[in-house]
Parts: C-alpha cells; structure tokens; sequence
C-alpha cells in the first residue's frame, strides 16, 4: 500500500498498518498471497533442483581440470576438489540464485497488479491472461 498509495499512506509502516486495518479490514492484509505463495514455491523447488545440479556439475567440471593439469588420477583430483566443497557450493547457490529470479519475477508481477489493481481480474489466471494479452509477454518481468 505504501509503495502503490504513498500520497494516502505515508504514516510509516505502522501507521499505514492500522490505516489498512481500519479502513479496508485485515483481509486486505492478505491481498497478494496466491502469487507470493505459488512464486516461492516453484522458486524453491527450482533453487534446490538447480543449486544440487550447478553443484554436481561445478565438482565434475573442477575433477577433470584437476585431472587434466596434473595429469592425476581421478581419486586423486576427487579429493583436491574436496577441499573446494564450500566454495562449489556457494558458487553453485550464486548461479542457482541468478537463475530463480527470473522465476520468481513474474509472480512478483502478477502480485503486484493483484495489490495495486484489485479490480484487474477475479484470480490470478484471470490477471496473467489480461496483462499477457495487453501488455505481452514482457509485462510479467516488469515487476
């Protein structure tokens, strides 16, 4: 409300929250939630797929480089890459992060319509359709 109503909500955070409170319900407190939930879901199920993929891929790529400019064995260069575990991870997390962005931003889009726009469309199919069919495909990643 502070971001699509500042004019009307500019009493901090909780000010504006009695105000919502009082004047709208605490319903309204709720508005937004469908998108949020499906967002995050799908986000972290593709973040926990993808970080245990980039991580499986980062270790094979990092074992045969190993491999490859010691001239080692594969036992060999399986334990030097373990001594890269942590930053494997987090490198693979870093891609992973990147990537889910992109996922979550069109539910952010759509939350973002449902909140602002509360007479945009009944649900949130109704909301993708519309801002698809008048806005393109783009408008989903313009939250």
């Amino acid at each position: 409300k502070v971001q699509t109503k500042p004019e009307t909500y500019n009493q901090g955070i909780i000010g504006t929250f009695k105000k919502v409170w009082v004047e709208e319900g605490p319903a309204t407190l709720f508005d937004g939630w469908e998108p949020t939930f499906l967002g995050f879901f799908v986000g972290g199920a593709a973040a926990f797929f993808l970080t245990e993929y980039f991580r499986r891929s980062y270790t094979t790529l990092a074992t045969s480089m190993i491999m490859t400019a010691q001239s080692t064995s594969e036992i060999t260069a399986t334990s030097i890459t373990s001594n890269f575990e942590i930053p494997l991870i987090i490198a693979s997390a870093a891609t992973s992060g990147f990537i889910c962005c992109f996922l979550l931003a069109p539910f952010d889009a759509i939350r973002v319509r449902t909140v602002a726009q509360p007479d945009y469309a009944d649900n949130i199919f109704g909301v993708v359709s519309r801002m698809v069919q008048e806005e393109g495909l783009a408008s989903l990643f313009s939250a």
